[in-house]
């Protein structure tokens, strides 16, 4: 496979978050868009690694496996963001996190 110069605007990766009181985490297949290094410094300065609904909704655009109390797909938005990260206190580290590896890190298969 080839590297493209000019990378696609957003990809997507799956997010490992922690549910408390669950025996595994959640997987969440979120939509990031794609930051070259110096607009990836600005943004980590601009908020210290916040994990700030705004903050990390500059990158976030959209999930699946997010899901209401009947089972149905909550769409992403920023207001169901800030829920979540309300709801699950170690959601937005991880979100960060996990962000920051799917990328800067390669895809290795063992």
């Amino acid at each position: 496979m080839g590297l493209k110069i000019n990378p696609a605007p957003t990809f997507e990766f799956d997010a490992q978050l922690t549910v408390p009181g669950a025996a595994q985490a959640a997987t969440v297949r979120v939509t990031a868009r794609h930051k070259g290094r110096e607009a990836l410094a600005a943004w980590m300065e601009s908020a210290a690694g916040s994990t700030d609904p705004a903050f990390l909704g500059a990158v976030f655009s959209g999930w699946a496996g997010v899901l209401d109390a009947d089972g149905a797909e909550v769409p992403f938005s920023p207001e169901a963001l800030a829920r979540l990260l309300d709801a699950y206190p170690a959601a937005g580290r991880e979100l960060l996190e996990q962000y920051l590896a799917a990328l800067t890190e390669s895809r290795r298969k063992n």
